[in-house]
This record gives structure tokens, sequence and C-alpha cells, in this order.
């Protein structure tokens, strides 16, 4: 199993986050839009520097790290995919071997998607492969930014479930953002609220 992740984290005006913990599993951070939830993923993931706090991984200080050597994974809202390569390329661009993306994209059930490019793709599809390209860098922490937002309730529902599922499998801690109360009641093992930049529940 993974490390619990540490989030103490301010950005004035924007997040004030004390000892947010994530253990292995899938932690849903949700709130209104403009609550913080996408800020406190950059500063997760070193996109974003905050005024103060520390990021930390088990005793490893991700905070002291650049974006490439903190090995978080960040799978955006847009899913980011590249337009020109098929499924199984897009995978394999993280991954160690195009067998082990082909071995992605069959635990994320997408291996059927292996020759067909992004354009070609359902958005359940589409999430599959964003997830499986994620999953194949072999990261330490994954971080879901909206990542089912543009589907109806059927398929976020499936996709959820699919999700904690392989997530659960490997072990990682992962933070989903949604905005929506009832996702963030059905996609995770456990749930934080943030509003105005602060966590009000967990």
């Amino acid at each position: 199993m993974g490390s619990e992740l540490f989030v103490t984290a301010r950005v004035k005006g924007r997040l004030d986050v004390e000892g947010l913990t994530v253990p292995p599993g899938v932690t849903v951070l949700f709130g209104p839009s403009g609550a913080g939830k996408s800020t406190c993923l950059s500063v997760i993931a070193g996109l974003l520097e905050p005024d103060s706090g520390v990021v930390k991984l088990g005793d490893v200080v991700l905070s002291a790290l650049p974006p490439h050597r903190r090995r978080v994974a960040l799978v955006f809202q847009s899913l980011a995919l590249f337009p020109h390569l098929d499924a199984l390329s897009n995978v394999a661009y993280g991954a160690r071997s195009r067998a082990e993306a082909l071995r992605w994209l069959e635990r994320t059930r997408a291996a059927h998607t292996a020759s067909r490019r992004p354009a070609e793709l359902s958005g359940g599809e589409a999430q599959r492969v964003a997830l499986a390209r994620a999953l194949a860098s072999e990261p330490k922490v994954l971080l879901l930014d909206e990542p089912f937002s543009a589907m109806d309730l059927k398929l976020r529902r499936e996709l959820g479930a699919e999700l904690l599922e392989v997530v659960r499998g490997v072990g990682l801690p992962t933070v989903l953002v949604t905005h929506d109360a009832e996702d963030a009641a059905a996609f995770g093992d456990r749930r934080v609220r943030l509003e105005a930049g602060r966590v009000t529940l967990l």
C-alpha cells in the first residue's frame, strides 16, 4: 500500500488548508466553484507554489521537489490526450513499454480502444484511457480534476465505481475533485469539503 499524503498550504485569497491527510484510496474534495479545489491539486502537483506550507508523502517532502520528480499524476477535466496518437500510444507515452501500456488499458477496461485516436472515443472511453495513461507512469499520488463532469449521471456512476476498484487495487492516495455533492457521496472512500479555500467538513 502507498504512503499517506499530507498537505498544509496557504495561497493568499485562494487556499488555506491545514493538515489535510489523504490515505491510500479515493478522497473526494468537493465544494462550490471557486472554493479552492483545483488550487489545492495544483499545489500538490507542484504547478503552483504556495505562500507557505508543506506537501509530504510519508517521510518524503514533495514540496521540496520540482514537479517532474514528485511522481504525481494529474488527470485534467479536459483529459488532455494527444490527439495525433492512438489510445495505446497515449498510454505508452508514460509507460515503461507498449506491453505495459496495453496491460493498463486492459485494467481500465479500455483495451478495445487501443488503435483508435481520441476523436474516435466516447467520453467514457477517453476517461478510461486518460486514467490508464496516468497510472502507467507509476505515480505515487493520483489527482483527478472533475474527470466525469461532461458525462451523464449513469455513466458517471459506472466510471466512478470502476475508478474506485482500480485505485483501491493499486493502493494510491488519490484526490478526486468535484463540485457535485451527490458525486462526492458516490465516488470516494472519504470526503473533504472546501469552502472559500478552507476545509469545513471531514
